[in-house]
């Protein structure tokens, strides 16, 4: 009712296989996001930035323009800005007429890096695990396939020129 924008990024990583809304395959997963859309615009809530999370080779996935407003991709262990690069690319190349996310990420190059690099992301979700009383992080999730974003990294990000926190932005209230 307030009209406050919220990013929305439901049934993600859809096309990985390891969520029940991707059990089914492509059609019905793409029915399914436009059941959502359908229902919730005709309930009114018409605040929602719709985020698609796209996998590699998943365009039998994506639901169609009409019912996406940004693009993201979760990127884990990509450390080199490279590869983080190239993952940008790849959606920019994909999606031309979308706003590009880093929508989920854990231990990949620092956004200063990414940045030079060319992966001008609209926004980054980094991952972590810290530990306020001992200003370190850890991790809860230690696996060789998801390591969390460090301190160095969010020291980095916070750092950068192009990255502003919530406490910089203005109030929506």
């Amino acid at each position: 009712q307030k009209n406050i924008p919220v990013i929305w990024r439901p049934l993600h990583e859809a096309a990985g296989g390891w969520f029940w809304w991707g059990a089914k395959g492509g059609d019905a997963c793409k029915e399914l996001w436009k059941l959502m859309f359908n229902t919730f615009k005709a309930k009114g809530l018409n605040n929602l930035i719709w985020v698609w999370t796209s996998e590699p080779n998943d365009e039998a996935w994506y639901p169609g323009d009409e019912y996406v407003d940004i693009i993201g991709r979760d990127v884990y262990n990509k450390t080199a800005a490279s590869q983080m690069y190239n993952e940008y690319k790849t959606l920019k190349e994909r999606y031309p007429n979308k706003i590009v996310a880093l929508s989920e990420c854990g231990n990949v190059a620092k956004i200063s890096g990414q940045w030079t690099g060319g992966a001008a992301w609209s926004w980054f979700m980094s991952w972590y695990d810290y530990d306020r009383t001992n200003d370190i992080t850890g991790s809860a999730f230690e696996e060789a396939t998801h390591g969390h974003a460090n301190i160095d990294y969010w020291k980095d990000a916070f750092a950068n020129e192009n990255v502003i926190s919530r406490n910089q932005m203005p109030s929506l209230k």
